[in-house]
């Protein structure tokens, strides 16, 4: 309990009003240090890694990287999700079957260890599930499983990764989606960001990012949505036509009209552009969406509202928000198994 008191009493530290920029008594100014870092850290840390073989989560690096898994043999899963791009396409919305525009932006693979739900929606309670979904929709890979399986089989190369794997199971749609996730999981991630080591050793962050941090957890409001990446919000975007009904289309209650996942903010900084339609191009964009209280308001989240922040509480914030920002391996394309 005092760990989690000494992380929401933070903005009682903060001396002048919200909208005169955010000021601190020195170093010492956090009560506890780890322990306040910890109540966001317990959000932002990374929660599940592969435990499969390395044969497992090379064979889903094939497989992620196949165009042969679509109908048409044209698109892979790293068409969307590249490596050279923090794991997803740096478009504001997704291209999919035949380059055709999609209504979303493609969220970053980097972040899928800690989902409960997957996609915008979250329509997929699963990685394997998510997987499966994106190869099977008509607008994206457009394969259906049975012929997902018959096209793998075909391929003497994957035929004998599976039976490597347990030569005593089928090859099935499961199974290679598990391959796909445990690929996924096993993308290479590191945890030195400044607001990691300052989680590790209460040390890391610059004083204006402390300063970004204090705008964070007050002024800002950024903590009412941000110590979950597994509930959905209605911000307040703009009306798009056809319109969007996220979350509402999947469950449909009032409260999720309209209502997108909340993402991580892990590499927030590497992933533009934001929100699920990409329509905010840069970090500054989008803290200037909250600070005016968004754009639609019609059932848009009880916690939104105008902000007062100043230009120095605005820059406090973009700095501690790029203090996320860790090293990230990049994965090269595999040699596939030939066609028969």
């Amino acid at each position: 309990m005092r760990l989690l008191l000494a992380f929401f009493l933070l903005p009682a530290f903060a001396h002048g009003a919200p909208g005169t920029g955010t000021k601190m008594e020195g170093e010492g100014y956090f009560p506890d240090a780890h322990g306040a870092a910890l109540e966001l850290g317990g959000y932002f840390q990374f929660l599940r890694r592969s435990t499969a073989t390395a044969e497992e989560v090379e064979l889903g690096r094939e497989l992620f990287f196949d165009p042969r898994l679509s109908r048409n043999g044209k698109m892979s899963c790293a068409t969307c999700h590249k490596p050279e791009l923090n794991w997803t396409d740096g478009l504001a919305r997704a291209r999919g079957k035949d380059a055709q525009e999609l209504t979303r932006n493609t969220p970053s693979l980097l972040t899928a260890h800690d989902g409960r739900f997957f996609f915008w929606d979250g329509r997929a309670a699963t990685l394997e599930e998510a997987a499966l979904t994106a190869i099977q929709n008509p607008k994206e890979m457009n394969q259906d499983l049975e012929g997902l399986v018959a096209k793998l089989k075909k391929i003497r190369g994957y035929r004998e990764r599976f039976a490597l794997l347990d030569k005593n199971a089928p090859l099935t749609a499961g199974r290679a989606a598990k391959a796909i996730s445990e690929f996924v999981l096993a993308i290479p991630r590191s945890e030195d960001s400044d607001f990691d080591k300052f989680i590790k050793t209460g040390a890391g962050l610059s004083p204006q990012a402390k300063r970004g941090w204090l705008v964070f957890s007050g002024p800002g409001n950024c903590r009412t949505c941000h110590f979950s990446s597994n509930h959905f919000h209605n911000v307040g975007l703009k009306e798009r036509t056809p319109p969007d009904l996220g979350r509402y289309a999947i469950d449909p209650k009032q409260d999720n009209w309209k209502a997108f996942k909340t993402p991580s903010l892990r590499n927030i900084a590497r992933t533009a552009p934001y929100m699920h339609d990409g329509s905010l191009a840069t970090l500054r964009d989008v803290i200037e969406f909250y600070v005016r209280g968004g754009d639609e308001h019609r059932y848009e989240d009880a916690n939104m509202h105008a902000l007062k922040l100043s230009a120095a509480d605005k820059d406090d914030l973009e700095v501690f928000l790029n203090s996320f920002t860790s090293t990230v391996g990049t994965v090269a394309p595999p040699r596939l198994p030939p066609d028969e």
